[in-house]
């Protein structure tokens, strides 16, 4: 964030710009609108096709075999002369190389040029939607279009009815309030079947 702000307000920030931000992009680097009368351009499939590489990276390859090792058990994996800090270290940079790549997406289909305060807080949405998701990946995409359905919708219930965009974030939240109660639920549930065993 500090090095997209030092960007935006020194080498990068627009001529004659009253506040920081980058001049616009080159046309032939705007990602095209794929649906006519809304703002939905070719970021989302380049979200679906990252979705599917990491579908087949998780669930079809030895390496994302140790990622879940690591994941559920880092002593087990250690034992298993899987080494922890690189796996940990290698999905950390894959998921910074994701949230890099949204990121581009979102100037690149969007905004058509950086501002200093390029996201309202989508990473607190990721948190969300990994969540809810429960570690699929299918899931992460289904969340997805229900945040983003729930977002759409708050600009026009706002413009059309007057509805407060706060009301979506009441909905964002009693859904993962709601999601995390079942998990708490399901857990104690086991936990005395197995005590029961």
């Amino acid at each position: 964030m500090n090095l997209v702000s030092y960007l935006v307000q020194n080498p990068l920030k627009a001529p004659a710009a009253p506040s920081p931000y980058s001049p616009l992009i080159a046309k032939s680097a705007q990602l095209p609108i794929i649906l006519l009368q809304s703002l939905a351009h070719a970021g989302i499939i380049l979200a679906l096709m990252a979705a599917g590489v990491l579908w087949v990276l998780l669930v079809r390859s030895p390496l994302g075999y140790q990622i879940a090792a690591v994941g559920f058990n880092p002593t087990a994996a250690h034992y298993a002369r899987i080494s922890v800090k690189n796996t940990i270290m290698l999905v950390m940079s894959l998921a910074g190389g994701l949230a890099g790549l949204a990121g581009a997406s979102e100037v690149m289909g969007l905004k058509y040029r950086l501002f200093e305060q390029v996201s309202p807080g989508y990473g607190f949405d990721a948190i969300a939607i990994a969540f809810l998701s429960r570690g699929s990946i299918s899931g992460v995409v289904l969340t997805s279009l229900f945040f983003a359905a729930l977002r759409s919708g708050a600009n026009v219930m706002q413009r059309s009815a007057g509805v407060p965009v706060t009301v979506v974030y009441a909905i964002q939240g009693l859904t993962v309030l709601f999601i995390a109660i079942s998990l708490a639920v399901e857990r104690r549930i086991k936990t005395q079947s197995n005590a029961e065993v």
